[in-house]
């Protein structure tokens, strides 16, 4: 125990003392000088303060660190050494013990106040205003929201489960609640049916995901069908947006359809709830609709050639020269557009978004957003104000709300590409046409396919705006709905047997899936759609062009009837400037041979 073998000092003086009765038998003799050893081993020094350059700039003198007060220690001839902290701790540990424990007196406070503020026989539980609360008074409580946190807000819900029958309406308000005390009330509460959170401190639309059983099976309330928000910052915040309100609120709870004493209106369906009789309804077995497709209809005796010839012009301008549509609509119109995100069943079956080289480069973003507006699919857009701002009204509105939308080439050459359905339609006292159309186009300019259904309701010129008949339209457009889809095959409105939509996950479809997906051993190449009204034996010629060439040659081709080597060569001495290279080759065109242009079948 001792680091030399030297005996410890003053042990032969203690013993002569003892022997001659001037110190007692069991006394330790103290080396009282210095304090520094005691029976060899060493004791604690007395500390000092080095003294500090700040002290005496600012004046201070620093106490000696052995003068400050400190545990209450055992002095005397029997102290024990290095035992007067340790004992001190030891002493304020056993206190501790013995001590009442201040949380479990809280607990039962709690318990006291929840207790005094239940009504067992309405169920009801009056939390409002805790603050002002006698008891909480009496026992100097901080209840959440004035000091308390969101700690002891669980306890009292955990307290408010425990209570029998189990309460089913919760009054919480003028507390100045916070999320943070939500965070625990429908983990111990959760089939509260009515709850009043007025006046509390909820500010965004995060603050309810407290509430919201939506985020987790396990999180929000089940059986909430009452809630009230008045007061709050974020219910003030939607004072000039009542319906936006109601929506956001249901989306999040949606058991709820009475918030703040208003009514929520539902839709409903009369479903018969005994199904002791049902039968399991087999699986079909058809593979076809019981009508074929008719492809092109005109009802009521509408002219195809004037369809057909508004629609030539209409398609032009909005692929080249949009603002110039103005005079195609009526002061007064209306324009939409919705984009669905979402792949058609029959195109993922097929692999069509891999099948086509440019699908990858589609991008919705400017489908959904424009500078002005945007989407309005009403089925994903949540904010109800959207629903009104992005409606276009008037032909000034209109031509800029479609100027903002990606460029188009729509390939009127090839008919197979569209579908068209028109129909006579009451309008005031004149009669309308309504007028719908199904077809795809190429988005500039990363060339990828989308499918495109629209319906306009139109009518005469003459009728409508005689302005707009001298600018050379017959029809005028008085609604026009466009709705952008991801692409889909033309086949859907195949004139004939409408074939019923296989599953892929079944095996029993699969001999119908491959019959509309035909099985080959080598890829069959892509074209661009306007390479679809070149001849077939130029086709090869435009394939061998890059990529990036072929989409322009294709569209040349078709407006100068050049075959596509005459077309590159044109298009590479004006460095790709089409009007140029069409006005080039309108000088040349009487000194160009037959085999400058396009044949249907090659020359022998």
């Amino acid at each position: 125990m001792y680091s030399s073998p030297t005996r410890a000092p003053g042990s032969v003086a203690a013993k002569t003392l003892r022997k001659t009765g001037l110190m007692d038998k069991d006394t330790t003799m103290r080396d009282v000088s210095s304090g520094s050893r005691q029976g060899g081993r060493k004791v604690g020094r007395k500390l000092t303060s080095r003294p500090r350059p700040a002290d005496a700039i600012l004046g201070n003198s620093r106490t000696s660190l052995s003068t400050r007060p400190g545990p209450k220690t055992v002095s005397g001839a029997t102290a024990i050494r290095g035992a007067s902290s340790r004992m001190a701790v030891d002493i304020e540990r056993r206190r501790a013990v013995a001590r009442p424990s201040q949380s479990r007196n809280s607990v039962a406070n709690w318990k006291e106040v929840v207790e005094s503020r239940y009504d067992g026989q309405a169920q009801m539980l009056n939390l409002s205003n805790l603050v002002d609360d006698p008891i909480v008074k009496k026992y100097s409580l901080s209840p959440p929201g004035h000091g308390g946190t969101g700690t002891e807000a669980a306890v009292i819900f955990k307290l408010a489960q425990k209570l029998s029958p189990p309460p089913t309406k919760l009054d919480l308000s003028n507390n100045n609640l916070s999320p943070e005390h939500l965070s625990r009330l429908s983990h111990y509460l959760r089939d509260i049916q009515a709850l009043s959170l007025v006046n509390n401190q909820l500010k965004t639309w995060r603050d309810l995901d407290n509430l919201s059983s939506t985020k987790s099976k396990n999180k929000g309330f089940s059986r909430l069908t009452e809630l009230m928000l008045t007061g709050n910052p974020l219910q003030q915040s939607q004072a000039n947006k009542i319906d936006n309100y109601k929506s956001e609120v249901t989306r999040r709870i949606p058991t709820v359809t009475l918030l703040d004493g208003q009514q929520i209106a539902r839709i409903a369906f009369d479903v018969p709830t005994d199904t002791a009789g049902a039968q399991p309804v087999p699986a079909p077995s058809a593979t076809t609709f019981p009508f074929e497709m008719l492809g092109t209809v005109m009802h009521g005796g509408i002219s195809t050639e004037l369809v057909g010839n508004f629609l030539m012009k209409y398609f032009e301008l909005f692929d080249h020269n949009r603002p110039a549509l103005i005079g195609a609509y009526n002061e007064s119109c209306t324009f939409s557009v919705s984009a669905n995100t979402n792949i058609p069943d029959r195109a993922r079956i097929q692999g069509l978004q891999r099948k086509f080289p440019n699908q990858s480069k589609l991008s919705w973003g400017d489908w959904l957003d424009t500078p002005t507006g945007g989407s309005r699919n009403l089925t994903r857009t949540r904010e109800w104000s959207k629903h009104d701002n992005r409606i276009r009204v008037g032909n000034q509105q209109v031509i800029e709300g479609i100027s903002e939308l990606p460029r188009t080439l729509h390939d009127l050459a090839s008919s197979g590409n569209f579908v068209l359905d028109a129909m006579v339609v009451p309008h005031g006292n004149s009669p309308a046409m309504l007028l719908n159309i199904h077809g795809q186009f190429v988005e500039k300019p990363c060339d990828g396919l989308r499918s495109f259904d629209r319906t306009m309701i139109l009518l005469p010129a003459e009728i409508a705006n005689p302005g707009a008949k001298q600018a050379g339209w017959d029809l005028v457009i008085l609604s026009d709905q466009l709705t952008v889809r991801a692409f889909s095959s033309s086949e859907v409105w195949k004139v004939g047997p409408m074939v019923v939509q296989p599953d892929a996950k079944r095996k029993e479809d699969a001999p119908a899936a491959a019959a509309i997906v035909p099985a080959t051993s080598t890829p069959t190449p892509v074209l661009p759609p306007r390479m679809y009204a070149i001849p077939p034996h130029h086709q090869a010629e435009l394939m061998q062009l890059p990529e990036a060439q072929q989409g322009l040659v294709a569209e040349f081709c078709q407006m100068t009837n050049l075959t596509p080597a005459v077309s590159v060569d044109c298009l590479g001495r004006t460095q790709g400037d089409v009007p140029m290279a069409l006005a080039m080759v309108e000088a040349a065109k009487p000194s160009l041979g037959p085999q400058s242009f396009m044949q249907a079948q090659p020359q022998a």
